[in-house]
């Protein structure tokens, strides 16, 4: 579904990725770990026209990406990022349906969509009235991914979306997005350093050092035949660990 040929990029003269290659498969969930600056999140950025690659193309549904094409990739991409980033100012159910009234969807369909989801995410319907504000660091993610999901997109990223909440909020919410994801049969990209996160969540998985792949693939690979010592150090740090 997504492909990064051959991507150069750097920041203020600097070279991070180098003649990059990474295939993306449809409906299921890639994870992208690393400790920070290593490129994961830039490559989200790069996917979306946020940034624009020095040389190389990005590929969706086997057409390169280009300055035209962007705008309609991210009305079919909903976007989860660390603490939900939703309008203080706003009501949940302001923040989830935004883009839909935008988009001039009848207030009956928008009503029909919120209810779905809610469900699916176990929103009490109480808490859509609140503004971000008045909700937990749990609620306000599950409002951030209703609003991600509200235009039903083919692809979701999620960008370090849990890191910010308490163990117990995050294990629950790991749960919650693991039933959800086998249930809508999307496309997900998921951005984290938590090896057991990526492990539980994703497919198939990618983990990158200064702009490189050092390896990808099942966890259990990465478990039983570690590419490098980087990789070794990588699992190491992070327990538990599934077995």
């Amino acid at each position: 579904m997504i492909r990064f040929d051959s991507i150069s990029f750097g920041f203020d003269g600097g070279s991070l990725f180098r003649d990059f290659d990474l295939r993306i498969e449809a409906a299921g969930t890639t994870a992208l770990m690393g400790s920070s600056g290593s490129g994961k999140s830039t490559l989200l950025r790069l996917l979306l026209g946020l940034l624009i690659p020095q040389r190389g193309q990005v590929v969706f549904q086997g057409e390169p990406l280009r300055a035209g094409s962007f705008d309609q990739l991210r009305q079919r991409t909903g976007y989860l990022i660390q603490g939900g980033g939703l309008f203080p100012h706003l009501s949940a159910t302001d923040n989830i349906t935004l883009m839909a009234r935008r988009r001039g969807w009848q207030p009956s369909r928008i009503e029909r969509r919120l209810d779905k989801l809610s469900e699916l995410v176990q929103l009490e319907p109480k808490l859509l009235d609140r503004k971000p504000g008045q909700l937990s660091g749990g609620q306000r993610q599950r409002v951030a991914l209703l609003r991600a999901l509200m235009l039903d997109p083919d692809l979701l990223l999620l960008d370090e979306p849990f890191s910010a909440l308490d163990p117990v909020i995050r294990f629950q919410l790991q749960e919650e997005l693991k039933t959800l994801i086998g249930s809508l049969n999307k496309t997900v990209l998921l951005v984290t350093h938590d090896v057991a996160e990526a492990a539980w969540l994703a497919d198939h998985l990618v983990l990158l050092e200064d702009g490189a792949i050092v390896q990808q693939g099942q966890f259990q690979q990465f478990r039983n035949q570690p590419a490098s010592p980087f990789v070794e150090q990588f699992l190491a740090a992070a327990r538990p660990l599934p077995q």
